[in-house]
């Protein structure tokens, strides 16, 4: 036979045998040659990284947090994900606390199954979530399970009831949705749909500028007014000024949102039955001087009741309930927010809750 030809044959049975080794030692869910996922980007000792079968989900347009999803090859490390806008806490150490998860699925109202809600939470700050402090759990919120059926909205807030740990500053903490599958007590493995979301500190020596809104969520009746306080977070730097930023859509049907001497003022103006409550993100501009501005998402809660209706010969001065779906946790129920136009992005505002992205 032809030297040249033995040589081709022997080298594309050495590449196949080579292939096959990599392929068979991925880590668990390992992926193929321009997979993409979306990951964590907490530290990597947590884990998040795909070496170390960090968190992470395959689809995320079906039901996911927040208003977007960030997907990629492996973990933007260290916390660089601009997708991560769908988590709010409320921590009071060693004590009865909360966590909002905001979920949105592409279909309401036809979809099935079950989705799955996990918060971990580093109390001991030891660079994992694992076992608990002298207060809580580290696996702070396990598994909490969602009718999808009764997502009639696009998207629905649901808080989840925990006991804090003793630290609840500048700790890391992780949120997922998971579709059909549970997480695993040390929030690490490859998961069919959903989104894994971190939020932590700065490093040692980094200078990040980051701020959010106090309360975050706040809620308000329908046609009540709100201001939208902004405060600074892990910041070197004073806010120096707030703003809208271009592109927001202010005004619609349902709210109006407006600079007023400074300060951003919200307006609900629908009232709209049945009794309901809407989460509405509102994207606001911090400036910190001529050093930085970010973009960050403040949650509003518009409760909105029936309207008054008229009995013969009397008019009833209180709003009438009705009945709503009602979701299999400890609060939420189904909400209505219009969806984003692609809530998988490579490149979109930032818009995360804590830390903000821009580091200097």
């Amino acid at each position: 036979m032809n030297p040249k030809i033995i040589a081709v044959v022997l080298g594309v049975l050495v590449l196949g045998v080579v292939g096959y080794f990599i392929f068979t030692n991925l880590p668990s869910g390992g992926v193929r040659l321009g997979e993409r996922f979306d990951f964590g980007d907490a530290a990597d000792q947590f884990p998040s990284a795909l070496a170390a079968n960090g968190a992470r989900t395959g689809v995320s347009d079906q039901v996911w947090l927040g208003e977007t999803v960030d997907m990629e090859a492996d973990a933007k490390l260290v916390n660089a994900d601009a997708g991560d806008d769908g988590v709010r806490t409320s921590f009071t150490p060693c004590a009865a606390s909360n966590v909002t998860f905001f979920v949105q699925v592409k279909d309401p109202g036809a979809m099935t199954g079950t989705a799955y809600l996990n918060l971990f939470a580093d109390w001991n700050q030891d660079g994992q979530w694992a076992g608990s402090d002298r207060c809580a759990a580290e696996w702070a919120v396990q598994n909490q399970p969602v009718d999808l059926a009764t997502l009639a909205q696009p998207i629905t807030s649901i808080t989840v009831p925990l006991t804090a740990g003793a630290k609840t500053d500048n700790l890391w903490y992780r949120g997922t949705v998971t579709v059909g599958e549970v997480v695993a007590s040390d929030a690490t493995g490859a998961y069919t749909s959903g989104e894994v979301e971190d939020y932590g500190p700065p490093l040692p020596g980094e200078t990040w500028y980051d701020a959010f809104c106090l309360p975050d969520p706040v809620t308000i009746q329908h046609g009540q007014s709100t201001e939208l306080k902004v405060v600074n977070w892990f910041s070197t730097a004073a806010i120096t000024s707030v703003g809208l930023p271009n592109g927001f859509t202010a005004k619609n049907n349902a709210r109006n949102v407006e600079e007023k001497d400074g300060k951003i003022i919200y307006t609900s103006k629908e009232v709209d039955p049945p009794e309901r409550t809407v989460p509405d993100p509102v994207d606001i501009r911090v400036d910190f001087g001529k050093e930085a501005s970010i973009v960050i998402i403040c949650w509003v809660r518009v409760e909105h009741d029936e309207l008054p209706v008229e009995t013969p010969g009397q008019k009833r001065e209180f709003p009438v309930s009705s009945p709503v779906p009602h979701v299999e946790t400890k609060s939420g129920g189904p909400t209505k927010t219009p969806p984003p136009a692609a809530p998988q992005t490579e490149v979109h505002p930032i818009q995360e809750e804590a830390p903000a992205l821009f580091k200097y």
